[in-house]
């Protein structure tokens, strides 16, 4: 009996099985943003200056910072006197697995890919230390010297689509570390400190931020998940949000400020405390006590990316 004829339906489908068996979703942790939230303000979601990994690595209007990262990971090659060569292997190590962290495909080779890693984290580990450690800036480093550079390499830092696997920048910051120095901190710590310079209110709260050394670093993926985990309301305002809860497992709209006025509930602008939050919101005797929200150039990014 002659073999029946290749079903080409078959083998298209059978090839996307087994896509899906070699890449399991659940390693995907770094995504390109949903055109339903991209159409609302696509500026928000993209790269002004700074490009950090594959998915805006090479465009025109970012490659002039390209020369910065190189001089970023300059300094540090003179000052632990580890060779390139083993920041290179150390990143060819990790190759393989960084690239399954991406939900999109990229048309980066080994090389360059292994190249993006190295000097996108390192620029990173090396400007979230220099924000400590001023004597490792030097006289003529733009990026401290002018004051709008920071706000903005922090603002293309802190995009979703603009991020490497933590794992990465976190083994470039271990080779580059310096221990002895008395005035060296937590990189968790550095790392809230310097995106506190643009979240809106008063950034992450300080006690959460001395604390943030016992989140265990694998369970990090990248640094918009470090921030968005670690940027919460006061223990109080964790507890009243416990106690008024509800064990539903509907969501429940509330309505808009119109409509919550027109009931009769009046609104009162209070500041956020020293060790308060911005989400400490608080209902008290017919008043919503809500803490005042500073509109800066990049709030709508920050909290987009975040919803994201």
């Amino acid at each position: 009996m002659a073999s029946e004829p290749a079903d080409i339906v078959l083998d298209l489908v059978g090839e996307k099985l087994r896509r899906l068996i070699a890449t399991p979703s659940d390693q995907f942790n770094i995504f390109k943003v949903p055109d339903v939230l991209r159409k609302l303000n696509e500026k928000a979601y993209e790269p002004e200056m700074l490009a950090v990994g594959p998915y805006h690595h090479g465009k025109e209007q970012l490659l002039a910072f390209e020369e910065h990262k190189t001089s970023y990971l300059k300094k540090p090659l003179e000052r632990t006197r580890i060779p390139l060569s083993d920041y290179v292997m150390a990143m060819r190590a990790l190759e393989e697995r960084a690239r399954k962290c991406y939900e999109r495909s990229t048309s980066l080779n080994r090389d360059e890919f292994v190249q993006m890693m190295l000097l996108d984290g390192c620029f990173i580990a090396e400007v979230i230390r220099k924000l400590r450690l001023k004597h490792l800036r030097g006289d003529g480093d733009p990026n401290f010297k002018l004051g709008w550079m920071l706000p903005s390499i922090a603002r293309d830092m802190i995009l979703l689509e603009n991020q490497l696997p933590f794992f990465v920048i976190w083994k470039l910051f271990i080779m580059t570390d310096m221990p002895s120095d008395s005035r060296n901190e937590s990189f968790l710590v550095m790392i809230l400190r310097f995106f506190n310079g643009i979240l809106p209110g008063k950034g992450c709260r300080r006690d959460i931020i001395y604390q943030v050394d016992v989140y265990p670093i694998n369970e990090i993926k990248h640094l918009v998940h470090l921030i968005h985990e670690n940027w919460l309301p006061s223990p109080a305002g964790i507890e009243a949000y416990r106690n008024n809860g509800t064990s539903s497992s509907y969501w429940s709209f509330i309505g808009s400020a119109t409509e919550i006025q027109e009931a009769g509930i009046d609104f009162r602008k209070v500041e956020v405390l020293k060790d308060g939050s911005l989400f400490d919101i608080k209902f008290e005797n017919g008043v919503m006590n809500m803490p005042s929200l500073e509109i800066g150039d990049a709030t709508e990014t920050i909290l987009q990316n975040f919803i994201a």
